[in-house]
């Protein structure tokens, strides 16, 4: 089983699903209203795995969770016994701008210790030339500096990954939609197009623009976020 399943597993057995009335999530927390407060444990539910501190406030029990919030309520809602209507994501109250900037959030986040260590490394790089220490012609420079490059070259792939664990999708086919924006005819073409004037391909009679993907994000999470529907609805056919 998940990790996500097992949280959400203990979290409703200490809370009992029999005092449960109702139950929701925001950004980053699990939010029950329950019949006995004095019934709910909430220390065992800060030992929780997954659980990084639970509370009363405002008459409710709020679970704080992160960024696995949304997967621990779907997880969870399996556990209860509750009409529909007491069981709401907190995507339903979002506007459309929310939802957008928290999409985009959601598959970045992920990556950002990959980007602050890249980043870590071109600046040590830079400190490195810059004081005489490393020659900017040498073998080795091109090798820190490729290892400083590699996430902002390849960016497409890593949010690929991000972004089909957040559009709940298939990683693999996210992975191979950042290659076919990568692919180098698609890269060869962008950087040659200033020089021979074709900036796109016909397929179809549609035209495939030639740009440069490295670096990119809306395009790879716009992409994966609309195969995760067409994959969905291929696989309820």
């Amino acid at each position: 089983m998940s990790s996500n399943y097992e949280t959400a597993k203990q979290i409703i057995q200490i809370i009992g699903k029999e005092n449960i009335t109702f139950m929701t999530h925001c950004a980053t927390k699990l939010r029950f209203n329950v019949v006995d407060d004095g019934k709910v444990d909430l220390d065992a539910l800060d030992q929780v795995e997954g659980v990084i501190k639970a509370q009363n406030k405002g008459g409710q029990l709020q679970i704080i969770i992160g960024a696995k919030v949304a997967q621990v309520f779907d997880e969870a809602k399996k556990f209860v016994d509750l009409a529909e209507d007491n069981i709401q994501s907190s995507e339903i109250k979002k506007n459309i701008v929310s939802r957008i900037v928290e999409a985009i959030s959601g598959c970045f986040g992920p990556v950002i210790p990959v980007l602050i260590g890249c980043g870590m490394v071109k600046s040590v790089t830079a400190i490195l030339v810059a004081v005489k220490l490393l020659d900017a012609t040498s073998g080795t420079y091109q090798v820190i500096s490729l290892i400083g490059d590699l996430l902002f070259y390849f960016f497409p792939f890593f949010l690929a990954v991000s972004a089909a664990k957040k559009f709940r999708t298939h990683e693999f086919l996210a992975i191979a939609l950042a290659g076919a924006l990568m692919y180098p005819t698609i890269q060869n073409g962008a950087l040659a197009a200033a020089k021979s004037g074709v900036t796109s391909l016909s397929f179809l009679g549609l035209p495939v623009l030639f740009v440069n993907y490295k670096s990119t994000i809306l395009p790879i999470i716009l992409s994966v976020w609309i195969m995760s529907y067409v994959y969905k609805w291929v696989n309820d056919k």
